[in-house]
């Protein structure tokens, strides 16, 4: 079975971008242009993995986490942050807040399959 990515990001390149890398390599993947929409859409559609900005309008990408790590369908959900806010204190508060991974842009592709493909696996290993 191949693992669906959510992808949510604001900028429509940057949803390009990750959603061609990630198909390339061979997972399915699902775009939200906000937190809400990427709500709406794990309820549609589900998601084995969400790869998140953190700087968006309405809803950004730590309350998403937030909010998806207090409910119980999805507090399990890796939840890898690619954003461009690179100090200490956004990395920290990820952490906190359950983010599983941190990236940060500009990144390559590689590190991006890369850091996937880690969190799919630990999710799938007993």
């Amino acid at each position: 079975m191949t693992a669906r990515i959510l992808i949510v990001d604001d900028e429509p390149h940057m949803v390009r971008l990750a959603s061609y890398i990630l198909e390339r390599a061979g997972y399915e993947v699902s775009q939200a242009n906000s937190g809400r929409e990427a709500l709406v859409c794990l309820e549609a559609e589900g998601a084995d993995l969400v790869l998140c900005d953190i700087m968006m309008p309405g809803m950004d990408g730590f309350e998403l986490v937030r909010v998806l790590r207090a409910d119980p369908r999805w507090q399990d959900l890796p939840v890898v942050m690619l954003t461009s806010l690179g100090q200490e204190r956004d990395l920290t508060k990820a952490e906190e807040l359950g983010a599983d991974g941190y990236l940060t842009k500009p990144c390559s592709s590689r590190q991006i399959v890369r850091e996937v493909q880690r969190h799919l696996e630990r999710r799938s290993s007993p």
